[in-house]
């Protein structure tokens, strides 16, 4: 421990067909005896973990998030979006890492994709979407 005090909450703001979301976001201080009689703005920090968006207004949907999900002994980042206008939608997410140990440093990537919709017809079969990932 650090010796530090955090309050954090996920906080959503919603306008209609437009939402904001605040992941993880927090106030910090560090604590010592003189916090309260000598404050130093250099002990307080501000947190935040992640971020969301989206527009939701059928027949169409565009959303996206973004988020730090670290560690001490990780570093990862996770992000993803979607866009549909009916009959088609994209999806699309993500992620990033470094894991390190006491003897190496490992490296993470994943990203996957996904195309639905009508898109090809042949006399015997129709091709209703196209998927795409590697990691």
């Amino acid at each position: 421990m650090d010796g530090r005090l955090s309050i954090v909450v996920d906080a959503t703001l919603a306008l209609g067909p437009i939402s904001f979301s605040l992941l993880g976001f927090g106030l910090g201080a560090k604590l010592s005896p003189d916090i309260f009689t000598h404050p130093n703005i250099s002990k307080f920090n501000l947190e935040l973990r992640g971020l969301a968006a989206a527009l939701d207004k059928p027949p169409m949907l565009i959303a996206g998030l973004f988020e730090d999900l670290s560690t001490p002994a990780i570093k990862l980042f996770s992000g993803g979006i979607v866009v549909s206008i009916k009959p088609y939608s994209i999806l699309a997410f993500g992620s990033y890492g470094v894991i390190q140990n006491q003897y190496k440093q490992y490296k993470t990537l994943f990203f996957f994709a996904q195309l639905r919709g009508p898109l090809i017809e042949l006399g015997f079969a129709t091709i209703n979407g196209v998927t795409l990932g590697f990691g």
